[in-house]
């Protein structure tokens, strides 16, 4: 089978095999055998590079997956310039590796996954408020609704006050809040932006940076409770 995929992580098996983890358009996170990819010349070492994103040909054996041949589309290489890019690209992959499950396929996440890589590559608006819209539509692919439209509780419109309920992940109104987090009204704007723009079109949002700290402190409760694990990026990121 032909795909298009993108390389979240690999390591390495026997003396010049590796094991790679891709999530693709058609099979979704998938786990693949390149076998010889370790060998020096190797004709598929560039494929497998962390971030690559390749048309990739791929057969099923009895029991996994193995990497034939593929052509590059874009290896993303441009993205290793700094450290900065680095830690919000390998934070893409690693929040798809950590909240997908083997063999799932989603083609919304693949496609704002690409989009985000892309516009980070070619610096197209805020870097930490493109993140914060990725966080954003990989929750809601997830199942997890986020209406920031209407308090949850009573179904009213918000006026002055919202605040966020990190127990059942919703917003609700001054009258139904139970001693919840308060949410700043320039938070709610900007998050409701978010939802309703397409990933392409963040660069048109400009958010204050207490705005994008609130909106990234929503999204942590949910990817808290989709991934089974902190992803390691978060960690790099903080240096920033």
């Amino acid at each position: 089978m032909n795909s298009r995929g993108i390389v979240l992580n690999s390591f390495d098996i026997k003396e010049n095999d590796k094991i790679v983890w891709m999530y693709t358009e058609k099979l979704g996170k998938i786990s693949v055998i390149a076998r010889g990819a370790r060998k020096k010349n190797s004709k598929i070492t560039s494929l497998i590079q962390g971030l690559c994103f390749a048309n990739y040909s791929i057969y099923k054996g009895k029991s996994a997956y193995f990497l034939n041949e593929g052509i590059i589309i874009d290896s993303f290489q441009d993205l290793l310039r700094d450290f900065e890019t680095i830690a919000y690209s390998s934070y893409i992959c690693e929040l798809i590796n950590l909240s997908i499950p083997e063999n799932e396929k989603n083609f919304k996440v693949f496609e704002n996954a690409i989009k985000a890589l892309y516009l980070i590559k070619n610096s197209v608006g805020d870097i930490e408020l493109l993140i914060r819209s990725f966080e954003v539509k990989l929750i809601s692919s997830m199942g997890y609704h986020v209406n920031i439209e209407k308090c949850s509780e009573c179904g009213s419109s918000f006026n002055n006050k919202i605040y966020f309920n990190n127990r059942n992940f919703s917003f609700v109104c001054k009258e139904c809040n139970n001693s919840f987090k308060e949410v700043s009204l320039i938070c709610y704007t900007t998050l409701r932006a978010l939802v309703n723009f397409p990933i392409e079109k963040i660069y048109r949002i400009n958010a204050l940076p207490e705005a994008k700290k609130e909106i990234g402190f929503i999204t942590n409760v949910y990817l808290n409770e989709i991934c089974c694990r902190r992803p390691k990026s978060l960690d790099m990121l903080n240096f920033l």
